[in-house]
């Protein structure tokens, strides 16, 4: 699932809503990502839910990078010197 940070809304076929149980499933990674870019979602993080119960095990959360900031570009950065 994809659930904004900010909002705490989670992501629908292009839409928010406050309701887990009607979150987009996504069958993989690169699903996620490409309708992370189509939409142009930010302030995002994967929330994957694990099966397992009790307090801090239920689910995993990852803040995804904007993709289309600097940060969350594919082009390769120049080496700091």
């Amino acid at each position: 699932m994809i659930r904004n940070i900010k909002t705490r809304e989670f992501f629908q076929a292009g839409a928010w809503t406050p309701d887990a149980s009607a979150a987009q499933d996504f069958p993989d990674t690169h699903e996620l990502l490409v309708t992370c870019a189509r939409y142009q979602l930010k302030d995002i993080e994967l929330i994957v839910q694990t099966g397992y119960e009790g307090p801090g095990c239920g689910e995993i959360k990852v803040p995804l990078p904007d993709p289309f900031s600097e940060a969350g570009s594919s082009a390769p950065q120049p080496a700091a010197r």
